[in-house]
């Protein structure tokens, strides 16, 4: 009988940032949502991973301030945009806010800011 030690790079690095997101997650007093958060696997990535809107948003609700949030233009770029266009945006990189290295720092947002941003802003409710 053969017996195989191998598995793909993806899976095992899949793993790997699993196992160091659990210690985060403590952290911040909530367990990951693995439907919701999928970190980056790819070399040299500088954040955690990518969501699509909701999950965005539920993210920013859950941890505040304990996780930024990609945008291109900052503050600034995220005002600008209608409401329809952030819902219609393919994805949106994020980090933890300890994370700062290597980031331009005028392109991350803070969870509760982007929440704020939202509802008073753009009218968002929900």
């Amino acid at each position: 009988k053969l017996v195989k030690n191998w598995m793909l790079g993806s899976v095992f690095l899949e793993a790997i940032a699993t196992v160091q997101n659990r210690g985060r997650d403590d952290r911040v007093g909530q367990e990951a949502e693995p439907s919701a958060i999928k970190p980056e696997t790819k070399t040299g990535v500088k954040w955690q991973g990518t969501l699509k809107f909701p999950d965005m948003l539920a993210l920013c609700v859950r941890q505040g301030d304990e996780v930024l949030i990609g945008f291109t233009g900052g503050r600034e770029a995220f005002l600008a945009r209608s409401l329809n266009e952030l819902r219609a945006r393919p994805s949106y990189k994020w980090d933890y806010a300890d994370n700062l290295a290597g980031k331009k720092r005028a392109d991350w947002l803070h969870g509760a800011d982007v929440v704020q941003m939202l509802r008073d802003h753009h009218r968002y409710a929900g």
